[in-house]
């Protein structure tokens, strides 16, 4: 039962059932059972989260690293590995797949709903090659994060 509980909640975390599905199928179940099973759901989340966002996980050398200006995200390809504390980087050009919704008029271009925005990051071998360092504050001063997938994010809120 326990983990039925579970398998369900997962599905409802990914968006693969609707709140009120979720809602009907923990009506009949045991109050407590599907407390414990949150719980312990939310404490895996945490647990994940801590790892992922943990200095030793952050700046491990992976194929791509992606570089954070304000709430844009641009991505990178990892060239060449000099040394456990430096990489050489290249920046990879995006193509947009599916523009945001545009919500509302207002703002400077309009209210846009983020997140429903698709890229594809494509390699350019004609961009320049950059060399950052591994410091206390991360890769390039904490500007780059390694990543396993090459991400590109644009806001088009400001």
């Amino acid at each position: 039962m326990e983990s039925q509980i579970l398998k369900q909640l997962k599905k409802l975390y990914k968006y693969e059932i609707t709140a009120e599905e979720w809602q009907s199928f923990i009506a009949d179940k045991d109050k407590d059972m599907v407390k414990e099973c949150c719980v312990h759901w939310n404490d895996i989340q945490d647990r994940l989260k801590r790892i992922h966002n943990s200095f030793a996980y952050t700046t491990r050398i992976r194929k791509y690293c992606n570089y954070r200006i304000g709430t844009d995200v641009l991505p990178f390809e990892v060239v060449k590995v000099i040394s456990d504390k430096v990489v050489e980087i290249r920046e990879m050009d995006a193509e947009n797949i599916k523009p945001p919704v545009l919500l509302s008029l207002g703002g400077f271009a309009g209210v846009h709903d983020n997140y429903t925005q698709e890229w594809k990051c494509i390699p350019n071998e004609n961009n320049p090659v950059i060399r950052i360092r591994l410091s206390s504050k991360g890769w390039g001063r904490g500007y780059y994060r390694m990543t396993d997938t090459p991400k590109y994010f644009y806001d088009y809120n400001f």
